[in-house]
């Protein structure tokens, strides 16, 4: 499964490479142009949306909120067994929000998360820029759990950071704690 993750990554990114060896190995009888292969790749880009949801990334909600298009649509009459039709899909049953919540959720399929680039062992950035570190590996399993995306800024210093978050910049901090004299740091 990684291996095929790395190759979606691959070809999203290389899509001219991918481009010139198809048309080179893979196009029998020249039935295919740059151009053609061209509006494929970045037509498979829109559909996957790798910016916002990352690749891989099956959430039994998205089947739900399809599913519910089809039946306002009149195409279906109702869809009630989709229940483990994601492999590997978490439940998330024990998690209970508000209305409100959910609506903001959904209003929200991307959350931008403000860091602190060098505050380990919770949160820092590794010497390739990733970000890393226990609140890195919380927040992984809270965007299965959500089904959202979290976008990390990952390029401001903290007290950059703080300020973003107090003009509303921000939809949250992934570490803020208290210091002796009542300011976040």
């Amino acid at each position: 499964m990684r291996a095929t993750l790395k190759g979606w990554d691959y070809a999203l990114k290389h899509q001219d490479e991918l481009i010139r060896l198809i048309l080179s190995q893979y196009n029998p009888g020249n039935r295919l142009s740059a151009e053609h292969l061209r509006f494929e790749a970045q037509e498979t880009a829109k559909m996957i949306l790798p910016e916002t949801v990352p690749i891989g990334r099956t959430d039994i909600k998205r089947f739900q909120r399809i599913a519910d298009t089809y039946r306002q649509l009149g195409l279906i009459d109702s869809i009630d067994h989709l229940e483990g039709f994601v492999y590997g899909q978490i439940k998330a049953d024990w998690l209970e929000f508000t209305p409100e919540e959910q609506a903001w959720l959904q209003a929200h399929p991307v959350i931008r998360v403000g860091i602190d680039r060098d505050f380990a062992p919770y949160e820092w950035l590794d010497d390739n820029g990733n970000y890393v570190g226990l609140s890195a590996d919380y927040l992984a399993l809270i965007e299965q759990w959500l089904g959202v995306k979290f976008d990390i800024v990952k390029n401001k210093p903290w007290a950059e950071i703080l300020e973003m978050a107090q003009r509303g910049d921000l939809d949250m901090i992934a570490n803020a704690n208290k210091t002796p004299d009542e300011s976040a740091i």
